[in-house]
């Protein structure tokens, strides 16, 4: 479970950071500085004419993570299955779990230009396999390192809000 710790507190500045509370930078993200809080507390009433896929809030964990002990599962899309992916994952002291996994074909990806772009478009089209977009698909270009990180993201942003399951339901995005 997360804890939300107040960096606004003088006292643990102080303790990180020596007599510089400062050296921080510009980009630290205390709660004086962003809105991470207040968008995480938003209900769905807030959130009718908002993409999901833009206010999510990442979390990062700096620092080391005992995955017998404070990891309940790894999931992983269905795309995954029979891979070295699945294969590494099942290794690992904690459960394995699947979602019901999105594919999206080149199709209709080219029925929203306007979502993300005609260039994440193009992109998607240029790395999708047999017409289909999937996890696999574009975790094997991240690996490439043939494309910018970015752009696959907003590649993997059209899977997320278009993308449909095995049974040909949308996501819920």
């Amino acid at each position: 479970m997360a804890e939300v710790i107040d960096y606004n507190d003088p006292g643990l500045l102080t303790s990180l950071h020596g007599n510089n509370p400062v050296a921080m930078g510009p980009n630290f993200g205390v709660a004086s500085s962003m809105s991470l809080i207040a968008l995480a507390e938003m209900d769905d009433t807030d959130m009718l004419d908002t993409d999901m896929l833009d206010t999510y809030v990442e979390a990062h964990i700096h620092g080391p993570v005992r995955l017998d002990r404070e990891v309940e599962a790894i999931v992983l899309d269905p795309s995954h299955g029979g891979t070295g992916i699945e294969t590494a994952a099942r290794r690992l002291p904690c459960a394995v779990e699947w979602h019901n996994g999105f594919h999206l074909s080149v199709g209709s990806l080219l029925e929203h230009p306007e979502y993300r772009g005609v260039q994440y478009v193009d992109l998607g089209t240029s790395i999708a396999v047999n017409g289909v977009l999937d996890a696999y698909v574009l975790g094997r270009a991240a690996q490439s390192r043939e494309y910018d990180a970015q752009s696959l993201k907003k590649v993997w942003h059209y899977l997320a809000r278009f993308g449909v399951n095995g049974s040909g339901k949308h996501n819920a995005l």
